[in-house]
């Protein structure tokens, strides 16, 4: 099913081991905040700065409860401005355009670079272990002590790295009415051999082959294949939020 419903089924223990299983690698450790603990974390660090590509408007009652103080509503104008904790919270979790889940992903991919930025700065760096005092109520973690410790570290050698962001191959589906993305397996796994720097040896393309012939025989005939919003579909009205069918 969806990564997500992994951590909806058995948490992030699930999780990782979903992915695990998909990417084909070992993930050292996870970190999980719910919502009211992102807004939480992005308060103690004193916000962080956004440049809002388009207007972002939208109100759904499920979501009552979910984004603080907003009752369901996303209202977000352009330009760039400082976001904190609940301001970013709507920024992550809009979708409610021609892009759905695909224009999600990249603003949280975007708001990961920025909150890198912000972390790596030297008004917050230093303050790193007060910060995880601060909020380690709010996050979950099989992270050892030591490690969170280390944790200014890490953030600055990943910082003077970069940050590299990617999206798995596949094309978007519905199953059931319900949306998915479906990887192209092969492609995938050769994505992972680049960034992991690894050689894609002929037992590697084997298996990378083997599970999408699984993959592909669990998915169900009733499938439907979304298009591809168009260039005009993608400049829209942004005012009008719109959905894709």
């Amino acid at each position: 099913n969806k990564i997500g419903h992994a951590y909806a089924y058995k948490g992030p223990e699930l999780s990782k081991k979903t992915v695990e299983d998909l990417l084909g690698i070992q993930i050292n450790y996870y970190l999980a905040v719910d919502m009211s603990g992102f807004s939480k974390v992005i308060d103690a660090i004193g916000g962080v700065d956004i440049n809002v590509e388009k207007r972002l408007y939208y109100y759904d009652p499920y979501d009552e409860g979910e984004a603080a103080n907003n009752n369901g509503l996303i209202d977000l104008k352009p330009g760039m401005q400082h976001m904190d904790g609940n301001t970013a919270l709507q920024y992550v979790r809009f979708r409610n355009d021609e892009m759905g889940d695909i224009g999600r992903i990249e603003r949280q991919q975007k708001f990961s670079m920025a909150l890198l930025t912000k972390l790596a700065s030297p008004a917050v760096i230093t303050k790193i272990p007060a910060i995880i005092s601060e909020v380690r109520d709010a996050i979950k973690t099989d992270l050892p002590a030591g490690e969170m410790l280390s944790l200014a570290n890490i953030i600055n050698d990943a910082y003077k790295r970069g940050l590299k962001t990617n999206m798995v191959s596949g094309k978007p589906i519905y199953i059931d009415g319900i949306s998915y993305w479906l990887p192209d397996i092969v492609a995938m796994r050769q994505q992972v051999a680049e960034i992991q720097g690894m050689i894609m040896d002929d037992r590697y393309v084997a298996t990378a082959r083997t599970l999408a012939m699984e993959y592909q025989n669990s998915i169900p005939l009733e499938t439907e294949v979304m298009e591809e919003p168009s260039a005009d579909q993608k400049v829209a009205n942004p005012d009008k939020p719109a959905t894709t069918v």
